[in-house]
């Protein structure tokens, strides 16, 4: 598999849909499933000398972001655990150490429940798991995100993606991510259906500690140490449901940690992977 450093420059057909990628790094390969909002901001990992000397880190934009297909109306976790299929395919990548962050940490979780044999590893990355939370907490996502919803439906679009990076990345959190990734803000505005016809419609898949039983795979659980109490609630569950599971709180870190603090997420990642290298346990 070929290396690229300089952007997102290519494309994987697959199946009548466009995936836009980022290959960076060399060795086991790692793959990288976005959350929310920014398309492919986990390529700020790419970045990291820790992680890209002994890891060959792919990365992409998932349907409905970036110069990946845009697709009218919603998509299953289901169909997205697909796409992630379908591109290590196209990259002829058998097994990966895999990575998802927020909404992407669902559709890793989803890729592990369907492909197991392509999973090496699992870094769940402050998962979106709403679903399974309990039902206070539930209560008090929908009164945060109901305003939100109402200003995307009214075509503020532009604010609508401010208010929720701001909700779940600090006051801060829109400029620190324009900062790390410069134009990220207008791309994220653009891709603003995605949100709120994608991700936070997506059906849940895994909803008990039964199916959670079938990932047998050793997981990471990453949470920061100043989010928000739902991603709190959800990293518990995730310990509960993975005895095999090792959890890390990275300090002085809320849900955007993968922005904020790359160089703490790297070394923990590293870490992680080489104490289960692929080509020891295959």
């Amino acid at each position: 598999m070929s290396s690229s450093r300089n952007g997102l420059t290519s494309r994987a057909k697959l199946d009548g849909i466009e995936l836009e990628y980022l290959v960076g790094g060399s060795g086991e390969p790692v793959v990288l499933i976005h959350g929310a909002v920014l398309a492919n901001y986990l390529s700020v990992l790419q970045r990291e000398p820790l992680l890209t000397k002994n890891y060959c880190l792919v990365g992409y934009s998932r349907r409905g972001f970036g110069g990946s297909t845009h697709p009218k109306g919603s998509l299953t976790v289901q169909e997205q655990a697909s796409d992630t299929r379908k591109l290590m395919g196209y990259l002829g990548v058998e097994k990966a150490h895999i990575v998802g962050h927020s909404a992407g940490g669902k559709i890793a979780l989803q890729f592990a429940l369907e492909y197991p044999e392509m999973v090496h590893t699992l870094s769940l990355l402050e998962p979106d798991l709403t679903s399974c939370v309990s039902a206070p907490t539930i209560q008090q996502a929908i009164q945060f995100i109901a305003p939100l919803g109402e200003m995307y439906q009214r075509g503020d679009k532009a604010g609508a993606i401010n208010a929720f990076l701001s909700l779940v990345a600090g006051p801060d959190g829109p400029n620190i991510m324009e900062k790390v990734i410069p134009g990220a803000m207008n791309q994220a505005i653009k891709d603003a259906d995605a949100l709120f016809q994608i991700d936070l419609v997506a059906g849940q898949s895994i909803t008990t500690a039964e199916d959670a039983k079938r990932v047998k795979q050793p997981v990471l659980s990453v949470v920061g140490a100043d989010t928000l109490p739902i991603f709190k609630e959800i990293a518990e569950i995730v310990s509960a449901w993975f005895p095999q599971s090792s959890k890390v709180v990275i300090p002085n870190a809320n849900h955007a940690f993968p922005f904020t603090n790359p160089r703490e997420l790297a070394e923990v990642l590293s870490g992680f992977f080489a104490r289960y290298p692929i080509q020891v346990i295959a």
